[in-house]
Parts: C-alpha cells; sequence; structure tokens
C-alpha cells in the first residue's frame, strides 16, 4: 500500500494506535487521530504526537473530519463493528487495523499465535527457545508498527494476536499458526461467543499449503475445521495426532516416528496448561527446524512470567500467589486445578460477560472461601454463596487483609480474578503489582 500523500485516520489513542501514526507519518501519510475517552495519560500522548506533527482530538470522533481522509487504522481495542464504523465501510472507506498495517510491511516469516489462555507466557516461551533470531510483537505491547519502525532485522516475528486484532485482519498468511485453547471471553466486546470464534480461527484461514498450524488435540472445534496449512496437534495427555504430547512423564515428538523431547520433571512451571503451553512451544521449534537437544536445553531454563501463578511470599505457613493475568473464568479454572485444596480465592473485578459455572464443582472441593471483589463482587456472592463462603469486599487491600487473616496454615491465598482490573486498576499489571506489594508489608 503506497501511504505517502494519503490522509488517515488513526482511530483509538492506545499504544497500537499511537504507533500506527507514528508509522504512517514516517510513511509520507497525513494523519489524524481521534480518540473518544479522556484522560490525562491520552492528553499526554496526543501532545506527543503534536510535536511530531500529529494533530487529533479527545472525547469524541468527528464524522465530517474523519470522512475527508482516504483511510482508517483502528487502534487494537477499537470494534470494527461499531456502528459508525460500518456506516463509513458502507460509505465505501477503506477500514484496517493497526496489526493489518504491520504485515503489510513485514518482510520476515511471521508465527501467529493465539487462544483464550496462555498466549503471552507461549510467545515468550518461544522466543526464550528461538533466541536472538526471533522478536516478538502484536499483544504484548510491543506493536507491530513500532517493531517496523525501529528497524528490527529478525528472521522471524513472533505475534501474539487477540480476538480483537484478528477481528479486524482482513488477510494473515504466517508460515506458522497456534491455537492454544478456545474458551468463552471478551463477551461483552464481542457480539456472541459466534463472534468471538470467529475472530480467532481467522488465524489458519488464510494460510496456503507451505504453511503449518498446530491446534489443541484435547479440544474438539477443530474437527469441524478446514485448512490449506499442514496441521499438527500439541496436548499436555497422550494423543495420536502427528505432534507434541506427553507419555509417561515424557514430552514425546511423533511424525513420521516418535522422538523424545524432555521429561516432564525439568518443565519448572506449575500447571497442566503451562504444560500445554510448553508441548506448543516445543513443537513450534521442531517444526521451524530447532534441534531436539537445544530445545531441551532452553525450555528447563524457562522462569515463566510475572503475574502468571507466581508465588509471591510464604508467610506463617501460607502461600500467597499471584494470579493477576487470569482474566477470564477459564484460567481461574486452570490456577485452582494447579494448587492444592485449601484455596482462598480472590475473585471478580470488572465483570466480562463470565458464566462462572465451570468453577462451581471446583468451588466445593477446592475452596476454603471466596473474597469477592470490584464491580463483580455482587454476582459473585450471588453465585458462588450456595457452594461456600464469601465474602464481600471493595478493594484489594481488604481482600488481603481479610484472607490473610482468616487463613490457616498450609491453606493458599490467591488472587486470580476471572475479570478486567479496569474497575480499580489501569491494567492486570498493576493489580498484580500491588497484589504482591500488599503481601510483602504483612508483618
Amino acid at each position: 500500500m503506497k501511504l505517502r500523500g494519503k490522509k488517515v485516520s488513526v482511530v483509538g489513542l492506545g499504544i497500537s494506535g499511537m504507533e500506527a501514526a507514528l508509522f504512517l507519518q514516517e510513511k509520507g501519510a497525513a494523519v489524524w487521530i481521534t480518540e473518544r475517552n479522556t484522560s490525562p495519560a491520552l492528553e499526554k500522548r496526543l501532545k506527543t504526537l503534536a510535536k511530531e506533527g500529529i494533530k487529533g482530538e479527545l472525547g469524541k470522533h468527528t464524522l465530517s473530519r474523519i470522512r475527508k481522509t482516504d483511510l482508517l487504522v483502528l487502534s487494537s481495542g477499537v470494534n470494527p463493528d461499531e456502528a459508525w464504523i460500518q456506516e463509513l465501510k458502507d460509505e465505501g472507506k477503506e477500514v484496517i487495523g493497526e496489526l493489518d498495517l504491520g504485515l503489510m510491511y513485514l518482510t520476515s516469516p511471521c508465527i501467529g499465535v493465539t487462544g483464550s489462555n496462555g498466549k503471552t507466557t507461549t510467545v515468550h516461551l518461544l522466543k526464550h527457545l528461538l533466541g536472538e533470531e526471533a522478536e516478538i510483537a502484536g499483544n504484548v505491547g510491543i506493536p507491530l508498527t513500532r517493531l517496523l519502525r525501529t528497524g528490527s532485522k529478525a528472521s522471524r516475528v513472533i505475534l501474539e494476536i487477540s480476538s480483537f486484532q484478528l477481528k479486524s485482519l482482513k488477510k494473515f498468511q504466517p508460515y506458522l499458526s497456534i491455537i492454544l485453547n478456545i474458551s468463552p471471553d471478551h463477551l461483552d466486546w464481542h457480539d456472541s461467543f459466534d463472534d468471538y470464534f470467529s475472530a480467532k480461527i481467522k488465524i489458519f484461514q488464510g494460510q496456503e499449503e507451505n504453511a503449518f498450524t498446530l491446534w489443541n488435540a484435547e479440544e474438539d472445534w477443530w474437527e469441524s475445521q478446514k485448512t490449506k496449512a499442514r496441521r499438527y496437534f500439541f496436548s499436555s495427555t497422550h494423543h495420536s495426532l502427528p505432534g507434541c504430547f506427553v507419555k509417561d512423564n515424557w514430552i514425546i515428538w511423533r511424525d513420521k516416528k516418535e522422538e523424545a523431547v524432555m521429561p516432564v520433571r525439568e518443565w519448572r512451571l506449575r500447571g497442566r496448561h503451562n504444560l500445554s503451553n510448553l508441548t506448543a512451544a516445543l513443537a513450534a521449534g521442531i517444526l521451524l527446524g530447532s534441534p531436539v537437544s537445544l530445545l531441551r536445553e532452553k525450555a528447563r531454563t524457562f522462569t515463566g512470567l510475572p503475574h502468571r501463578l507466581e508465588a509471591v511470599r510464604y508467610w506463617k505457613g501460607i502461600q500467597f500467589v499471584n494470579d493477576s493475568k487470569a482474566t477470564n473464568v477459564d484460567a481461574v479454572y486452570h490456577a485452582l486445578l494447579s494448587l492444592p485444596p485449601g484455596i482462598i480465592l480472590i475473585l471478580g473485578g470488572q465483570d466480562k460477560g463470565n458464566d462462572y459455572s465451570l468453577l462451581f464443582p471446583l468451588a466445593k472441593t477446592h475452596l476454603r472461601k471466596i473474597i469477592a471483589i470490584g464491580e463483580s463482587r455482587d454476582k459473585i456472592y450471588k453465585e458462588f454463596s450456595p457452594l461456600t463462603e464469601v465474602i464481600k469486599v471493595k478493594t484489594l487491600p481488604e481482600a488481603v487483609k481479610i484472607s490473610s487473616e482468616s487463613a490457616s496454615y498450609g491453606d493458599t491465598v490467591l488472587l486470580s480474578p476471572a475479570c478486567a482490573s479496569f474497575d480499580m486498576f489501569s491494567d492486570f499489571k498493576e493489580r498484580g503489582e500491588t497484589f504482591r506489594k500488599l503481601v510483602e508489608e504483612l508483618p
């Protein structure tokens, strides 16, 4: 796409919108940025862009101004189904996402990773396995347009891709695609689970015969799906398909024959979900041509990421675990299975249309009580109080205080909210860091 001389409106002043605006300007486009929200942080970003010669607006979308542009580029959180965007599409305006924009200029082979849970862990693990030859971008906080703007010369780019980004994608042809899992999430943003599912599977729908795709053998959604790419599978249990799986406490690779990759005991992260992430990353490494011996050596040294079943502190015989990144029900389910019974669960925040029924059996067998926090505390109390003790509080400091006072020796206090953080915090990282600080300050 030739951008020089084009008039472009960037919709959304998130990180990806800001980077898209700077990238477009470098390519010679005349850029206008529009953001319907206002905040001191957004005002600061707009002033930063103004110093670069990029003007814009906050608190509204001025359609008369946007109609004068040739192209709309959406920041990753902007839903392309919004009525005013659909209206512009119907008028013939071209609308793409920030990721689409970057992909038009990406020349390195691309690995796309999506899933309801485990994306960031798997992307960083795969980067760890591949070493300096690979760079990561996308939903990890590094927009692809930023990576391109800074002149990355990586021979491979690993993209973490959210359902928001996938929904806007026009054409995506990665050399390797990975879908870790699909479970209900972001139903406050997507019209329905079908809409969410349709976005997720776009990751492999544009691939050609020379490409690879990796699917989770433990799920059944793939049985009705077709792709031109060569299919391989991964699993934390045994399966009979080509790919990676676990048998007799060893991770095995199977293509034309079986090959032992590494014993499970050498993997440092807890939980079956993380073992599944490992088999996906190892399968990807093998398909990309890395020697099995090198993959084993590197996998043994991966220690995980903050806010994902992160052991914070043992205090008076009580374990405190920060799982703030668990922003949907499925993630909490796997967290509970990864820990012994006797859990005080800090649950809640900004609800995303959650169906908590998956957790009901574990509420009886694994939980001592729930501390319900934030906007969703009344909903959580209503759904879980017939099953276990539920205490409602407004803030995270209250939750840590009550849980530390009521926990007994051998218990686990687990922050695994199943909700977004925006009712109390800027993001899940701030929530997790606040939890860690509160726990470390216990006398």
